[in-house]
Protein backbone atom coordinates (compact mmCIF):
# COMPACT_ATOMS: atom_id res chain seq x y z
CA UNK A 1 0.00 0.00 0.00
CA UNK A 2 1.62 3.31 -1.09
CA UNK A 3 2.08 6.27 1.22
CA UNK A 4 0.26 8.99 -0.83
CA UNK A 5 1.40 12.05 1.10
CA UNK A 6 5.05 10.98 0.75
CA UNK A 7 4.85 9.63 -2.78
CA UNK A 8 3.40 12.93 -4.05
CA UNK A 9 6.21 15.08 -2.65
CA UNK A 10 9.38 15.75 -4.66
CA UNK A 11 12.39 15.80 -2.29
CA UNK A 12 15.21 13.32 -2.73
CA UNK A 13 15.43 10.79 0.07
CA UNK A 14 18.42 9.07 1.60
CA UNK A 15 17.13 6.14 3.67
CA UNK A 16 19.62 4.55 6.06
CA UNK A 17 18.70 1.51 8.12
CA UNK A 18 20.75 -0.82 10.27
CA UNK A 19 20.52 -4.53 9.39
CA UNK A 20 20.36 -5.34 13.12
CA UNK A 21 17.66 -2.80 13.99
CA UNK A 22 14.90 -4.41 16.07
CA UNK A 23 13.01 -1.12 16.57
CA UNK A 24 12.67 -0.17 12.89
CA UNK A 25 13.61 -3.30 10.94
CA UNK A 26 15.19 -3.13 7.49
CA UNK A 27 11.95 -4.29 5.87
CA UNK A 28 10.50 -0.88 6.79
CA UNK A 29 13.26 0.80 4.81
CA UNK A 30 12.62 -1.54 1.89
CA UNK A 31 8.92 -0.64 2.05
CA UNK A 32 9.67 3.10 2.05
CA UNK A 33 12.16 2.72 -0.78
CA UNK A 34 9.55 0.95 -2.92
CA UNK A 35 6.91 3.62 -2.29
CA UNK A 36 8.89 6.85 -2.19
CA UNK A 37 9.88 8.40 -5.47
CA UNK A 38 13.54 9.28 -5.92
CA UNK A 39 14.80 7.44 -2.84
CA UNK A 40 17.99 5.54 -2.17
CA UNK A 41 18.15 2.85 0.50
CA UNK A 42 21.33 1.96 2.38
CA UNK A 43 21.30 -1.04 4.71
CA UNK A 44 24.28 -0.91 7.04
CA UNK A 45 25.23 -4.49 7.81
CA UNK A 46 26.60 -4.20 11.35
CA UNK A 47 24.44 -1.32 12.59
CA UNK A 48 21.31 -1.34 14.72
CA UNK A 49 18.84 1.51 15.33
CA UNK A 50 21.04 4.62 15.06
CA UNK A 51 23.74 3.94 12.46
CA UNK A 52 24.55 7.64 12.17
CA UNK A 53 25.78 7.44 15.78
CA UNK A 54 27.14 3.90 16.12
CA UNK A 55 28.81 3.85 12.68
CA UNK A 56 29.38 7.58 12.12
CA UNK A 57 32.37 7.22 9.78
CA UNK A 58 30.62 4.76 7.47
CA UNK A 59 27.43 6.83 7.55
CA UNK A 60 29.36 10.02 6.73
CA UNK A 61 31.07 8.39 3.75
CA UNK A 62 27.79 7.06 2.38
CA UNK A 63 26.10 10.45 2.90
CA UNK A 64 28.92 12.22 1.06
CA UNK A 65 28.55 9.72 -1.79
CA UNK A 66 24.83 10.43 -1.94
CA UNK A 67 25.53 14.16 -2.13
CA UNK A 68 28.22 13.73 -4.79
CA UNK A 69 25.88 11.80 -7.03
CA UNK A 70 23.84 14.97 -7.33
CA UNK A 71 20.94 13.46 -5.48
CA UNK A 72 21.12 16.23 -2.90
CA UNK A 73 21.58 19.74 -4.24
CA UNK A 74 23.01 21.18 -1.01
CA UNK A 75 24.31 19.87 2.26
CA UNK A 76 22.14 20.46 5.30
CA UNK A 77 22.75 23.57 7.43
CA UNK A 78 24.62 21.58 10.09
CA UNK A 79 27.02 20.07 7.52
CA UNK A 80 27.61 23.38 5.74
CA UNK A 81 28.39 25.15 9.01
CA UNK A 82 30.86 22.49 10.11
CA UNK A 83 28.86 21.47 13.17
CA UNK A 84 29.35 17.89 12.04
CA UNK A 85 32.97 17.84 10.80
CA UNK A 86 32.74 14.19 9.67
CA UNK A 87 30.33 15.22 6.91
CA UNK A 88 32.25 18.31 5.81
CA UNK A 89 34.74 17.88 3.00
Amino acid sequence: MPVPCFAASKPRRFLVFGQKDAITPPRMGEYLNRHLADSELVLMEKAAHAPFLSHADEFAERYRGFCRKGRLKTLCRCCRSGVNPKLKE
